[in-house]
């Protein structure tokens, strides 16, 4: 009996509360499936679930063997991911809103292609909260107050939000100097965005963000505010483009805008594939390294 790959099937019937889900998702027979957690069940002396024919339970030996197992696969993918490793090969599946790729993931995937050419990778680039176990995703990329639950989170860093305009734009209309002169301009706002809230110290500045624009993606924002159609609200790396360099001009930059999180996510109850860990790593050194370079 392979203890590893038992303690994967029985990990996974236990978050999915099926051997048949569980078995689809490992990719083997429900059979198998049943097989090997039987075995373990026998190996180990112990019941781990309450069946029927209709449910699968945990019973309290499987609730405390759960925890253990859960950390014996944690320590596991950390030996496997070690970075002396090499040769990664067969599918990576990523997951990222359409934004976050466009302005910032693509850019580190085509690089961590080429550093690992066995390596196929797949990104599903979506606006809506993909399931990680269903969808099969070995890592997601979310921006965000607080990670979602029920999955591994890992912060990488933050994303602040700042307002940019054009050079076109500001060639006709004045740069603000002050939150309140925001309402003289023509301002680009996402669909269900009402106001913008700055700091500076303990100023707080309430703007209404009455747009003639509304959009429901910053890629788009970005695109119209780089047309000179008006101000957006955008994550800093927005205003860069493929090399780094400034795009867009930044305004009130003495003034603070709310700065949500950058979570890697991964399925809480597979194993982590080891090129997820390893693209993880890489995007927290990037956004590191960016972070850096916009503080000098």
């Amino acid at each position: 009996m392979d203890r590893i790959k038992s303690l994967e099937a029985f990990v996974r019937v236990a978050d999915l509360k099926s051997f048949a889900r569980a078995a689809e998702s490992l990719g083997i027979s429900r059979a198998s499936a049943t097989r090997t957690v039987a075995e373990l069940e026998e190996t180990m002396q112990l019941r781990l679930f309450n069946r029927t024919t209709r449910s699968v339970s945990l019973t309290s030996d499987g609730e405390r063997v759960l925890e253990e197992a859960r950390e014996i696969l944690r320590r596991t993918d950390a030996v496997f991911a070690s970075p002396g490793r090499s040769g990664l090969a067969g599918r990576l599946r990523v997951a990222s809103t359409i934004s976050f790729a466009e302005f910032f993931l693509c850019g580190i995937l085509e690089e961590f292609g080429m550093k690992h050419p066995g390596l196929s990778i797949e990104l599903l680039a979506s606006d809506r909260v993909l399931p990680l176990v269903e969808s099969g995703i070995d890592i997601a990329f979310e921006v965000a107050l607080e990670p979602r639950p029920g999955a591994e989170a890992r912060r990488l860093g933050a994303c602040k939000s700042c307002l940019f305009a054009s050079r076109d734009y500001l060639r006709d209309h004045p740069a603000p100097s002050e939150p309140v002169e925001l309402r003289a301009h023509r301002l680009i706002g996402l669909l269900g965005e009402n106001h913008w809230i700055f700091a500076r110290g303990s100023e707080t500045r309430r703007v209404e963000v009455n747009s003639t624009l509304r959009y429901s993606a910053a890629g788009l924002i970005r695109d119209a505010v780089l047309r000179g159609c008006g101000i957006g609200c955008l994550p800093d790396i927005a205003g860069e483009d493929e090399e780094g360099k400034r795009t867009l001009v930044q305004l009130l930059p003495q003034w603070s805008l709310p700065t949500r999180d950058i979570y890697a996510l991964f399925p809480a109850m597979k194993f982590m594939h080891r090129g997820a860990l390893l693209l993880a790593q890489e995007a927290e050194a990037q956004i590191k390294a960016r972070s850096a370079a916009a503080q000098r």
